[in-house]
């Protein structure tokens, strides 16, 4: 592993944080459709 400076690291959480927030989006809509 890269040893990764702290504003990249920032960001990859900020990407990883807004992945997560459309996955439980997509979930919901999907759920909201079957039901």
């Amino acid at each position: 592993m890269l040893i990764v400076s702290w504003p990249s690291r920032q960001e990859a959480i900020k990407v990883k944080m807004r992945m997560f927030f459309t996955g439980k989006l997509i979930i919901e809509i999907i759920q909201i459709l079957i039901i």
